[in-house]
């Protein structure tokens, strides 16, 4: 887990307030980051955001993606105190967010206002940071896993690659699920605060939807109808398919090499390997 840089939070958290850190609880955590809530001797509470240093470009991506969105209005994101460009540490207000229990069709709205969002090309991260486009990462998992990967999934796959770049393009979030959308609990009417955009990406809305359904395992038909039905723009059922394939597939190859939830990512990959049915009109 990323935890080598606590003595640059317990820094960050305090520079300029004069107060102390009192305790320090681990939220989350895994080999690329580990999010921590600090408390503070002045009362306060801040969730802090740790990247290892070897991901650092991803920090910096999250960074300026969450700026993005924040200003954007579009889209309520948890107000960033402090992430400036070279730090490992992204550093939240704790105004009492916690996971929510959004249902699908709640995910698909919020998709649908994200990718309402227009962002202007010099506003997006440049340098190592910048964000991955669809063909890149296919590319990637070929040369990192091609020998895995049977040849019609490949073939599947690739159907994708040829009909991505025909489609309108839009900003994705690129890992939206309900650990990912936190709310206030009790306060009404519920308001979503959307996080995590270190693995955003500018590509068709049918790569964003399918990562959606990978995610949240749902691969049935009425799961399935239940997000598309709550996503008001038209969905293309013919590259809809094949990434939902691409993101069981990556799930699958990354699970394999971590060695961390192997055996739900096998259960995902042949979910998508008995092919999506198309979804209603």
């Amino acid at each position: 887990m990323a935890t080598s840089n606590l003595e640059q939070v317990l820094e960050v958290a305090t520079v300029g307030t004069g107060a102390r850190v009192t305790d320090i609880v681990q939220l989350s955590g895994s080999p690329v980051s580990s999010v921590f809530r600090v408390l503070l001797t002045d009362d306060r509470a801040v969730i802090a955001k740790v990247y290892d240093p070897a991901h650092k470009y991803r920090a910096e991506r999250e960074r300026h993606l969450h700026t993005l969105v924040a200003n954007s209005g579009d889209v309520a994101v948890p107000p960033l105190l402090d992430g400036n460009d070279g730090s490992t540490v992204l550093l939240f207000a704790d105004i009492g967010l916690e996971p929510s229990t959004a249902r699908l069709s709640q995910l698909g709205g919020l998709l649908a206002r994200f990718h309402g969002l227009r962002p202007e090309a010099g506003l997006l991260p440049g340098g190592r940071a910048r964000l991955r486009p669809f063909a890149e990462q296919l590319v990637s998992l070929v040369n990192s896993a091609g020998d895995l990967i049977p040849s019609e999934v490949l073939g599947v796959i690739r159907e994708a690659a040829v009909l991505a770049p025909r489609c309108p393009q839009v900003l994705c979030h690129g890992d939206l699920h309900a650990g990912n959308v936190l709310h206030i609990p009790g306060r009404a009417p519920w308001r979503p605060v959307v996080i995590d955009f270190e693995q955003a990406t500018i590509a068709p809305a049918e790569y964003d939807l399918a990562r959606t359904l990978v995610i949240t395992d749902s691969f049935g038909t009425d799961s399935r109808q239940e997000l598309l039905s709550a996503y008001r723009p038209q969905i293309r059922p013919e590259l809809l398919a094949p990434m939902v394939l691409f993101h069981a597939t990556s799930g699958w190859i990354h699970a394999v090499r971590d060695g961390r939830h192997v055996r739900r990512w096998e259960r995902r990959f042949h979910a998508a390997r008995t092919a999506l049915p198309s979804p209603r009109p």
